[in-house]
């Protein structure tokens, strides 16, 4: 049996060690991921042995060594603090720049947003049989309807979806293309589209 299995095997200690240090569990599983990493480059670099004898794992080498690598983590955050986005003030206000009185561009935005397929698949009971185009459509309408219409943060929507924060924002950018093609198409025919 390798090494990293045997480490592995104790998964849930690491983590009940690292949790008693106050960490919380997203981060308490990252260090220890992590730690899987450097425990396997610093045994294959230094020919180490881990364990106490051929049955009983050192723990107190990976304890030590989760203490650090959380220590490190804490020193980090010190000197490069997170700004949260419940700290930005109105970040949906800064996606579009929108000028209320711009009839053009609440327009476009209803048009980019009335999709028939969107509109199609909201009342579908089985998105499963929608192609990837169709899929993407319904994604991106929902996030914009969820972020712009129902006023949810971006931070919020990230906790409540499991979709990471900077994909979310990742596709609001691809939102505001989207709808600002619609608004300069409209723009350049000067007519409904």
């Amino acid at each position: 049996m390798s090494h990293l299995v045997k480490i592995a095997e104790h998964h849930d200690v690491w983590l009940s060690y690292l949790k008693s240090m106050g960490c919380n569990e997203h981060i308490a599983e990252d260090l220890v991921q992590s730690m899987y990493i450097k425990v396997d480059t610093y045994i294959k670099k230094h020919n180490a042995d881990i364990m106490y004898n051929e049955t009983e794992l050192n723990y107190f080498f990976f304890w030590v060594t989760l203490k650090n690598m959380y220590m490190d983590y804490h020193r980090k955050r010190v000197n490069n603090p997170i700004v949260y986005v419940e700290e930005v003030s109105d970040i949906q206000d800064d996606i579009f720049e929108l000028d209320e009185d711009d009839y053009e561009m609440h327009v476009s935005i209803m048009d980019w947003f009335e999709d028939p397929d969107y509109e199609m698949m909201c009342n579908s009971e089985e998105l499963l049989e929608y192609d990837r185009e169709q899929l993407n459509k319904y994604y991106l309408r929902k996030v914009f309807e969820e972020c712009f219409l129902n006023k949810k943060s971006v931070s919020e929507l990230s906790r409540n979806t499991n979709i990471t924060y900077w994909s979310l924002r990742n596709t609001i950018k691809i939102i505001k293309k989207q709808i600002k093609k619609t608004y300069e198409a409209r723009r350049q025919t000067g007519a409904d589209i």
